[in-house]
């Protein structure tokens, strides 16, 4: 019973986590004018996170998932769970997460039991190409989550391309 309570647990954790990847947030362009990096971005087919919470390790498919960068006086990285990291832009066709910035992020799992997600941003690069309408990223970030069967820390990492979303 309870090796099924931990593989439900570790379920519930790749599933929240599925939501969270390759998130961020805030951060500053550089020089004057927008950002090229401004807008809403999303995975091209075959991207994924690579889960690995030390007992178990999955891929999780990111297709057509993504992010949204936007200007809140620096740049800002927010994912469709509310989760943002700063971004900061160190030239016209680059930019980094804040090495170090954490972000929480709440919910309930399919029984209506509380979640909650703390994110560790270890590395974030972002580099434009194709006149700025694809990036590529790079990120590893930490993940400790608490819900009703404990706590459960995973590594969450991934190099992918993403489309500026029409």
């Amino acid at each position: 019973m309870r090796s099924l309570r931990r593989t439900a647990g570790l379920t519930l954790l790749i599933a929240a986590l599925c939501a969270s990847c390759g998130r961020g947030g805030n951060g500053g362009g550089g020089g004057g004018g927008a950002s090229a990096f401004l807008g809403v971005w999303q995975y091209e087919t075959g991207s994924y996170s690579f889960v690995n919470c030390y007992t178990t390790s999955r891929n999780v498919d990111l297709t057509r998932t993504g992010f949204q960068i936007v200007d809140q006086g620096k740049l800002v990285r927010i994912d469709p769970d509310g989760c943002r990291f700063t971004v900061v832009q160190s030239t016209a066709t680059n930019a980094g997460g804040v090495v170090g910035e954490e972000c929480t992020v709440s919910g309930t799992d399919g029984l209506g039991n509380p979640i909650t997600t703390l994110y560790h941003l270890k590395s974030l690069v972002m580099s434009l190409f194709d006149g700025g309408t694809r990036m590529a990223e790079v990120f590893d970030l930490d993940a400790t989550q608490t819900n009703s069967l404990g706590t459960f820390t995973c590594d969450i990492s991934g190099s992918n391309t993403l489309d500026r979303a029409p």
